[in-house]
């Protein structure tokens, strides 16, 4: 679960504000949308891409990789003019938003026999996870502002760090001498 909930927290941070943070930096209306897109896209190219990457190379190891590598896109994105923020958005949607699969496989690997029941409660856990975390991102930059929540929800992300390695090794990483 804390795994889920600090992805959520940036993601949510991302997707759900990330065009609002843009016209509030002077980012049009255009501009802000069209980056959403760019962000959503390039997620969904990472996620087709990082199920394969994960049987090849471990669950955990593509996890630990969007993990640290993230947050170290949102503080340059956070940080950068409009011009560098574009390949920056492409490479946070790919790191960011593609480890969804791969937390997905773990989830069936962990329940090989009850695969439906453990999917249906790690969506119900990620659902509820992602929605307390938009409110969260929401009042924090209330309280705040858009620029210091993202670079909070940064500072979150690497916090599950050390629950990856809690994560039961991958039937192909098991079976190996």
């Amino acid at each position: 679960m804390i795994i889920i909930f600090t992805r959520t927290m940036m993601t949510a941070s991302l997707t759900t504000y990330l065009p609002t943070f843009l016209t509030t930096q002077g980012s049009s209306l255009w501009f802000a949308g069209a980056s959403l897109t760019i962000l959503e896209v390039s997620g969904m190219v990472g996620s087709f891409l990082a199920g394969p990457l994960s049987d090849r190379f471990g669950r955990r190891r593509i996890l630990v990789i969007s993990f640290i590598t993230t947050p170290i896109l949102m503080f340059l994105f956070v940080r950068v003019n409009n011009q560098f923020r574009i390949p920056l958005l492409t490479l946070l949607g790919f790191f960011a938003i593609s480890v969804t699969p791969v937390i997905l496989a773990i989830v069936m690997e962990i329940a090989p026999a009850n695969r439906s029941f453990a999917n249906g409660v790690y969506m119900a856990i990620s659902f509820i996870l992602s929605a307390l975390s938009t409110l969260m991102i929401g009042l924090l930059s209330d309280l705040v502002d858009l620029r210091t929540t993202f670079l909070i929800s940064a500072c979150i992300l690497p916090v599950g760090l050390p629950f990856i390695f809690l994560l039961p090794k991958s039937i192909k990483q098991t079976n190996k001498p």
